[in-house]
């Protein structure tokens, strides 16, 4: 009778131990479950945004929106998006366990308090989770941030552009017809121009009959071939 006792005393001396890892062990994954929900329900409500910014900006190019109420409902949409990523990456570090998150603190610190390192550093296999959530956020934001560059894009005018969608004068190029480059300083000179404003000298040329060579107006044989200029 003594034995039997001891031995219903120690079973529940073990089973009170082990209970709690037990408890531990059922009830993490229920928490990853609801964290997981948590952030799909998250990563649809950002899809929705994006799509209904890109529905606004179809809507504004096609005459249905007035410029003012696009700008405010567009403003809304990126500050609600803005919220979403914050959420997301709040629960990209929280879904880890406690033990996971202390430890990730720590090589935080550690990366901070060394002299010259680097913000990217080399993770172990317990952070593999955290360093790809946090990549996924970091492409989230980018993708906000390019829709929104996209759309300021679409609201901006063209300014610069003259009407008729004609280029600019400053941007068509001038034809050599139209200048005389100076042959001593190569200076560009108007068409008209008689002499270099630049150094002065005549810009007037004669024409060698015989090998076509360009020659001073002062000349009296081609520099070329030699042949005597008329």
């Amino acid at each position: 009778m003594t034995l039997v006792a001891c031995g219903l005393l120690a079973l529940g001396v073990l089973a009170y131990m082990i209970s709690p890892m037990l408890d531990g062990s059922v009830r993490r994954p229920r928490i990853a479950r609801s964290a997981g929900s948590r952030r799909d329900d998250l990563l649809k409500k950002k899809d929705f945004i994006y799509s209904s910014i890109r529905e606004l900006n179809i809507d504004y190019n096609m005459g249905k929106l007035a410029a003012e109420d696009h700008e405010a409902l567009r403003q809304e949409y990126m500050k609600e998006a803005s919220d979403v990523l914050d959420e997301l990456d709040r629960t990209a570090v929280s879904d880890l366990p406690v033990e996971e998150q202390i430890e990730e603190a720590v090589r935080e610190i550690r990366r901070r308090s060394e002299p010259g390192s680097e913000e990217t550093v080399t993770v172990d296999d317990d952070a593999a989770g955290v360093k790809e959530a946090k990549d996924e956020v970091d492409g989230d934001e980018a993708a906000v941030e390019e829709t929104a560059v996209n759309a300021a894009a679409e609201d901006a005018p063209a300014e610069d552009a003259p009407a008729g969608g004609a280029p600019a004068d400053d941007a068509r190029p001038v034809p050599s017809a139209q200048v005389q480059v100076c042959r001593i300083c190569r200076t560009v000179n108007e068409a008209s121009a008689r002499f270099c404003i630049e150094c002065g000298v005549s810009l007037k040329t004669i024409t060698c009959a015989g090998c076509g060579a360009e020659n001073p107006a002062s000349a009296r044989f081609c520099a070329q071939c030699g042949g005597k200029l008329i």
